[in-house]
């Protein structure tokens, strides 16, 4: 997001796609807040391909580990990924497309190093030739927006072409919202 933010809501909807040889299926993928480019700065939640989540403060690109855990979500199927920033408060959500967001935050941490910056999302490819999709991405200086369930397009409604689309990707080994 190409402006500033003090108070950052962040969210993206993401997985990794395998490379094309065997064994390249690794993959990180992450949002980042109050991110300052030209110095390599910033604060990021981060989902790794085992099933490690952190929560990571970046000063001159180097990440110091504000929190981890272990999280039955991976990058190998669809996850939602939300860092908010408010004030010094950061707190950390992750779930699967279909099911609610959760009520509390999976992980918290406090810091105040930074207190504006911009919005982004981060892919790492762990092993050779993965592919990050990011389905979709936003970001906002207030609250966003619970996720309706069975809203497969996104549009905050549940109505035929949710359902279309949920049909399409039945059975989808990229999709897994609709199974």
């Amino acid at each position: 997001v190409n402006v500033d933010l003090a108070n950052t809501y962040v969210r993206t909807q993401a997985l990794v796609l395998p490379g094309p040889n065997e064994g390249e299926v690794g993959g990180t993928l992450g949002v980042v807040a109050r991110d300052n480019a030209a110095t390599t700065s910033g604060s990021a939640a981060i989902l790794s391909n085992g099933t490690d989540l952190q929560l990571l403060l970046v000063e001159g690109g180097a990440p110091l580990e504000l929190d981890s855990f272990n999280i039955d979500v991976d990058t190998a199927a669809d996850a939602l990924i939300q860092l908010d920033v408010i004030g010094d408060l950061l707190n950390v959500y992750v779930w699967r497309p279909g099911t609610a967001k959760p009520a509390e935050p999976i992980m918290t941490a406090n810091d105040s190093t930074f207190t504006s910056g911009r919005a982004g999302l981060v892919h790492n490819e762990n092993d050779d030739n993965t592919i990050g999709v990011f389905r979709c991405a936003t970001a906002s200086d207030a609250p966003l927006p619970d996720l309706v369930a069975g809203d497969y397009d996104y549009d905050r409604d549940v109505d035929g072409a949710d359902f279309l689309l949920w049909q399409r990707d039945f059975g989808s080994t990229i999709n897994l919202a609709a199974d």
